[in-house]
């Protein structure tokens, strides 16, 4: 940025030094058409020159630059969302079986692991609570048909 601001203040100050030299020496002065285009040239040379000098190399890796920063941020942007979308199903998952632990009478903690696929699936549940045999299996077995997660990966505390 600090390129770009240099280069417009290089124009700006170039051509405020043009209009004050033919503004002194004026057009009706003899040489005027020299100075008019003696001044032209100076002000084409400073716009042109550092545009001259850039090198193709330089433009490629700029790009490059650009485009990784793209993909970066698109990675980071990818992630902050399978972590959303995550932590929305996790707190759904639980709220789900809470309820159900709450329609069969029992009251239970409930403490959902995500997977770290995308999109991420429930992939085991911590239950805590003092609940009869009868109440886990029922919990259990809703566990099981509506999430897949298999009585191994269901751990009662």
């Amino acid at each position: 940025m600090d390129g770009i601001t240099e280069y417009l203040l290089s124009i700006t100050t170039a051509g405020i030094l043009c209009a004050v030299v033919r503004h002194v020496l004026g057009d009706k002065h003899s040489s005027g058409k020299i100075i008019q285009a003696v001044c032209g040239v100076f002000m084409a040379i400073t716009v042109f020159a550092p545009i001259l000098h850039i090198k193709i190399n330089d433009i490629e890796s700029y790009f490059k630059s650009i485009r990784h920063s793209a993909e970066d941020a698109a990675a980071e942007g990818t992630e902050m969302a399978c972590e959303a979308m995550a932590e929305i199903i996790k707190q759904k998952s639980e709220s789900y079986i809470l309820d159900k632990a709450e329609s069969v009478g029992a009251s239970v903690g409930v403490n959902v692991k995500m997977s770290e696929t995308n999109p991420p699936v429930p992939k085991e549940v911590i239950l805590s609570g003092s609940v009869s045999p009868y109440d886990k299996k029922i919990i259990s077995q809703y566990i099981t048909a509506n999430f897949g997660i298999s009585e191994e990966n269901q751990q009662w505390i």
